[in-house]
């Protein structure tokens, strides 16, 4: 049993898992300044990167001057003037760029250096963090698809954006209100810090259903209107932030439109779609389940996604997501209302309430955008009980054993995944200790679970 007590602790620990952006870059450390007395010429390079994102530290350029970074072949490039400072550059996606500093004319400045590069963040295309779930076989489809079939849905998915946060996390966020106001999730953006480089990226969708780019990360490139934003609130428990776009010369969005709240919340077994980022690919839209049926909120009682919140008042769901879909609006499909913040997976996959954020900035004093509240226009309808399922679960193995979070969550296995979850009494939550050999096994799916050390911490592996 020493081994089962081992293993099942490991189980434990690499389970604690709280929702987090997808990252897909790397840091590398670069040391480069100038003062201003020559011009500057320097090939920045990592083999095999999809993109470069330069950092800088500081930045003071006189007048006149700037510093641009350029694909080696000249087709993609990005300038800078004036004083930044914490500078994350948008991407080039190369794995070799220039950086040239050039000024009208050059003097020593008195202050020292004018720029300092300590290090650039090379694409990975890597997915570490996903919490996000598909649930089954992922029904999710490139928004193109829906461009003739679900119009209102599709013009709807127009103010829904692909993020890019310190040049490396990947998560979707909306455009709440008309005076362009955003939102996303907590995890995302935390704070004003993180707010200083956020890559804002619209219409990032590719020209048709069947392009082959609908599965290519940060493929079919969109129009980049706001490189950092106003910070203007966020809170772990509901996990969102509202921040304000810092717009780009000439970025107008009235193109896009804006979503609304709908401030009494989501319904139970209301039918729902999610436009989102997936990975940071092109846009999707999840509109049906793996039954072909409409996506619906299937719970309204959910257990929050961070470990150290044990309240079990948070929105359940089964339609698709993965990584970097943080942030999508959950929106009813009867009035294009977002009612609820879509934040992490387990399927159910999950998602913040939208009254209790609605709540949350009235407690702060902090009135929601203009145009930002859907306006009832009838009662709310009532809609059918979901088809409940038997009661009488089928026979467990005496073998079988289940895991229980100290917040009285049940661990479960999905495609290779492991989450904590409400308890469904199903097969998932179920493992089957062969003591012989001294394996757990999904009942599921038959998987053998496995933990090593590793990072100071355990991992898993099936």
């Amino acid at each position: 049993m020493m081994r089962l007590a081992k293993l099942t602790s490991a189980l434990l620990v690499a389970a604690m898992a709280s929702p987090v952006p997808l990252d897909i870059g790397a840091d590398n450390a670069l040391a480069l300044s100038a003062d201003g007395a020559k011009p500057v010429s320097q090939i920045i390079e990592r083999a095999g990167a999809t993109y470069i994102s330069v950092h800088f530290s500081s930045m003071n350029l006189p007048d006149g001057a700037s510093i641009t970074i350029t694909s080696l072949d000249g087709s993609k490039k990005v300038s800078y003037s004036g004083k930044h400072d914490d500078l994350f550059t948008t991407t080039i996606d190369a794995d070799r760029v220039v950086l040239t500093y050039s000024a009208p004319s050059y003097e020593k400045a008195s202050s020292g250096s004018i720029f300092v590069v300590d290090k650039f963040i090379s694409g990975t295309g890597g997915s570490k963090n996903l919490l996000e779930s598909i649930c089954g076989t992922d029904n999710s489809k490139p928004s193109q698809c829906y461009a003739e079939s679900e119009k209102t849905k599709f013009e709807t998915s127009k103010a829904v954006a692909r993020l890019l946060i310190n040049g490396r996390s990947l998560c979707t966020g909306w455009l709440i209100g008309s005076e362009g106001h955003m939102m996303t999730n907590w995890h995302c953006i935390q704070d004003a810090t993180k707010a200083k480089n956020v890559q804002v990226e619209f219409a990032a969708k590719c020209a048709t259903c069947d392009d082959a780019n609908n599965t290519v990360q940060r493929g079919c490139k969109g129009e980049i209107v706001a490189t950092d934003v106003e910070f203007i609130v966020s809170d772990q428990k509901n996990d969102f932030a509202l921040v304000k776009l810092n717009l780009k010369e000439g970025a107008n969005l009235k193109q896009y439109g804006y979503l609304k709240v709908r401030p009494s919340g989501p319904i139970l077994n209301e039918e729902i779609y999610i436009p989102q980022h997936p990975k940071g690919n092109p846009q999707h839209m999840a509109l049906v389940d793996d039954d072909g049926a409409p996506g619906k909120i299937t719970d309204l009682s959910s257990g929050s996604c961070y470990n150290e919140i044990p309240e079990n008042d948070y929105v359940g769901h089964q339609l698709d997501t993965q990584g970097g879909s943080s942030g999508s609006p959950m929106l009813s499909t009867k009035d294009n209302a977002v009612v609820a913040l879509h934040n992490c997976g387990g399927c159910n996959n999950g998602g913040i309430k939208m009254d209790r954020i609605v709540d949350f900035l009235k407690s702060k004093n902090i009135p929601l955008p203009k145009d930002a509240t859907a306006t009832a226009t009838s009662d709310a309808p009532t809609y059918p009980p979901t088809t409940q399922s038997p009661t009488t679960q089928p026979p467990v193995p005496a073998n079988t054993i289940s895991f229980c979070s100290i917040s009285n969550r049940v661990l479960s296995e999905y495609y290779r995944g492991l989450y904590q979850d409400t308890p469904k009494g199903n097969k998932n939550e179920q493992f089957v200790y062969d003591q012989a050999s001294g394996t757990l096994a999904v009942q599921s799916n038959g998987e053998c679970l496995d933990a090593y050390a590793a990072d100071a911490g355990f991992k898993l592996h099936t």
